[in-house]
């Protein structure tokens, strides 16, 4: 009975002493943009909301509803603001409710660097898309290019040869702020930009008196990162640097002024942050049994498993193992099928096949690693670009290599052991010169 009291005693001990390693291990520290409300980390928005909330004069708010929801209940009577912090693209569903949201009298701040087609072509807007990657802002820590953002008095219209006037200028690191729209409709008011002289370029506009006709007219525009239009009773406001409305922006010291610049419309209506627009995996922050811990439902699961399991080795600890029996170590038969493999292949002796199987492999690790979809990207030369900056490679060999070989998936044309080779020693060039 005195081993089994000391059986129990050290087993509990050792639980005690894993469930508190557990909980004070320190977190992992991760870049990964989240924009969750329990997210301390720099691209959640868990300090960013608890820094709202005491700077909102008519008050701040944190909730789950989507724009149908709202619409259909709103969380008080009158207007309100309303904020959406997302990298997630909207469907016709959805932009059909978020335009009667700000038809009714409401404020819209759309905080968004991957606005969808049909909002784009709703809110007459065209984005400048810059890739980010957290992985590469880690590995280059502060060895990174800033840019300057100007926060103006709202400019009237994308022809404008007016200077603007500044309020302030904020420096950011140019991953955080790689999106801009570099075109939009005369209506918007323009409250951020990052240059102070116009841009002249050629607008392609669809000719509304003429039916599937084009017509093409030099303007002049800002590249802004801020835009406002009125909607109906409301307006709305797009920003293009969801980087900036997180953690890590309200703490970079002076710059977060830039945050409240673009909020100053909210006047003194209560500020409402939707996190409807958040994939589930952005909520979640820290170990397990700290996620565990933040949901009393989960808490109280997890220590009903552990009394369960403290019970079962009371009542079982008495009784005798019984003998193991004696298996036989299986045979390995990795080579075996590598060999009837390479045999089939060998007999078909189909090299298109074999180069077919490695693009598939090729393009699913190239997304994985550095998010280039290769597939999604229909022009070589800029696929190129994008793939230099990631292994340093001749921008010309890989535009011509990834031509090539799309030629050669294309078509379908027999190709030769020798080709065969060359292509999927290409692949792999890109792949490993990557890492």
């Amino acid at each position: 009975m005195k081993s089994m009291r000391g059986f129990l005693i050290i087993i509990g001990l050792l639980f005690i002493i894993t469930v508190s390693v557990e909980l004070s291990q320190r977190k992992k520290f991760s870049w990964e943009p989240t924009f969750g409300n329990t997210d301390y980390h720099p691209f959640g928005c868990a300090i960013f909301d608890d820094v709202m909330k005491t700077a909102i004069p008519g008050g701040y708010h944190v909730i789950n509803s989507t724009f149908l929801r709202l619409n259909n209940a709103p969380p008080q009577d009158g207007p309100i603001a309303l904020l959406v912090i997302t990298n997630e693209d909207f469907g016709d569903k959805e932009l059909d409710a978020m335009l009667k949201f700000a038809e009714n009298g409401n404020k819209l701040f759309l905080v968004s660097s991957s606005l969808g087609y049909s909002v784009k072509d709703t809110l007459g807007v065209r984005e400048n898309f810059g890739w980010f990657s957290y992985g590469t802002l880690m590995r280059n820590g502060t060895d990174q290019q800033f840019d300057t953002i100007y926060t103006v008095q709202p400019l009237n219209g994308r022809d404008s040869l007016t200077p603007p006037v500044v309020i302030q200028e904020y420096a950011f690191y140019s991953r955080l702020v790689s999106n801009s729209f570099d075109s939009y409709d005369d209506i918007y008011s323009v409250l951020a930009v990052s240059g102070l002289k116009p841009i002249q370029r050629d607008v392609i506009k669809r000719d509304k008196v003429v039916r599937d006709s084009f017509v093409t007219y030099t303007s002049n525009y800002y590249p802004a990162f801020a835009l406002r239009r009125p909607w109906g009773e409301g307006e709305i406001t797009l920003i293009s640097t969801p980087l900036i409305f997180t953690n890590y922006g309200m703490m970079n010291g002076e710059n977060a002024q830039y945050i409240f610049d673009l909020l100053q419309g909210v006047d003194s209506l209560p500020l409402y942050r939707t996190l409807a627009y958040n994939k589930p995996k952005y909520q979640n922050s820290g170990s397990p049994f700290a996620y565990f811990h933040q949901h009393p439902p989960l808490r109280r699961a997890l220590y009903f498993t552990l009394a369960l399991i403290l019970l079962f080795l009371v009542f079982t600890a008495k009784r005798r193992q019984r003998a193991m029996p004696v298996w036989n170590e299986p045979e390995n038969q990795s080579l075996t099928f590598v060999k009837l493999i390479g045999t089939l292949y060998f007999q078909r002796h189909d090299a298109l096949d074999l180069v077919s199987k490695q693009y598939t492999y090729f393009t699913e690790q190239l997304r994985r690693k550095t998010g280039i979809d290769i597939d999604g990207e229909k022009d070589d030369k800029e696929l190129a670009k994008l793939l230099v900056r990631q292994t340093g490679l001749s921008e010309e060999w890989l535009w011509r290599f990834m031509a090539e070989l799309r030629q050669v998936l294309v078509h379908r044309n027999p190709i030769d052991d020798r080709t065969m080779k060359r292509m999927i020693d290409g692949m792999r060039k890109i792949l490993y010169t990557e890492e």
